[in-house]
């Protein structure tokens, strides 16, 4: 049998960080996905995501030994073939779509993030925190060609709650949401969604209120949204169009907990872009 190959070009994603060149353009991914058949199977991400990923949402490089590697690039072939696109019969609901769609972006965020760590092998710390090349490739997904900034596309449309759904996806970077211990499941992540929202505002980490100069530095993510969010604020409360919000404020109605505490301790600071290099979620 003649071997079909998925093979794609390469697209320019922006990324946090500070103003710095266009990250260089790298080689296309290709998958071998001869034979493999379609099928709603997260098991081999299952096994993947149990032994990898740390109590703190990190991927542990040790752990990621070329048997874990070959598990995750199996699930990535079945992606390949399988998706709410290719194979819409596998996908019914909003859910299975939804759960479908994170799978598949924290199945890549984590192959891309390896591939930059082996990129950076040998690099300064400033090189290896520096426009994460690898994460702008694109990849084949859904039988098509995709990169991680078009699932977030495809979540902002889905079932009419973009704004949760792409804040609350997985990603490798310290800017996104963190990743999880086992797959997402439709019959369950209905109710993920809101904690996960709530899970990154309150990450000192991948949210960063800087008390010294008071200010809220907003993950690019959240500042995307900025105007969805005080739109929010200002249309619940009847508040006139010249009235100023800020996206401090108009975030508190969308987490609970110890983040809205920290949120109202920073009430008042100046709200930015977090414009600073953003590192990866590994333990190396």
């Amino acid at each position: 049998m003649k071997q079909r190959w998925i093979i794609i070009c390469i697209t320019a994603l922006g990324f946090v960080g500070i103003a710095c060149d266009t990250p260089q353009k790298l080689e296309p991914v290709a998958l071998n996905v001869t034979d493999i058949k379609p099928a709603r199977d997260y098991s081999q991400l299952a096994k993947v995501l149990e032994h990898v990923i740390t109590e703190d949402g990190e991927v542990d490089t040790f752990r990621m030994t070329d048997e874990y590697a070959q598990l995750l690039k199996q699930q990535l072939k079945i992606f390949a073939v399988t998706g709410p696109t290719v194979t819409p019969e596998l996908f019914p609901t909003p859910a299975d779509r939804l759960a479908y769609w994170y799978n598949a972006r924290t199945a890549w965020s984590i192959e891309l993030g390896m591939l930059q760590v082996k990129a950076n092998a040998g690099k300064s710390v400033a090189d290896k925190d520096y426009a994460h090349p690898q994460l702008s490739r694109e990849f084949p997904l859904d039988g098509r060609v995709m990169t991680l900034d078009d699932i977030d596309s495809v979540l902002s449309d889905d079932s009419g709650r973009g704004f949760y759904n792409v804040v609350a996806a997985p990603g490798i970077l310290l800017d996104r949401a963190r990743l999880p211990h086992k797959p997402f499941d439709a019959k369950t992540i209905g109710k993920e969604i809101r904690p996960r929202v709530n899970a990154f505002v309150d990450s000192s980490v991948r949210f960063i209120i800087d008390y010294e100069a008071q200010q809220v530095l907003f993950p690019s993510i959240l500042w995307k949204y900025r105007g969805v969010v005080i739109g929010f604020y200002r249309t619940t409360y009847a508040l006139p169009d010249d009235a100023f919000i800020s996206l401090t404020t108009a975030m508190l109605g969308h987490v609970t907990g110890p983040a809205v505490h920290r949120l109202q301790l920073a009430i008042g600071y100046r709200c930015v872009e977090n414009t600073r290099r953003v590192k990866m979620a590994v333990v190396e």
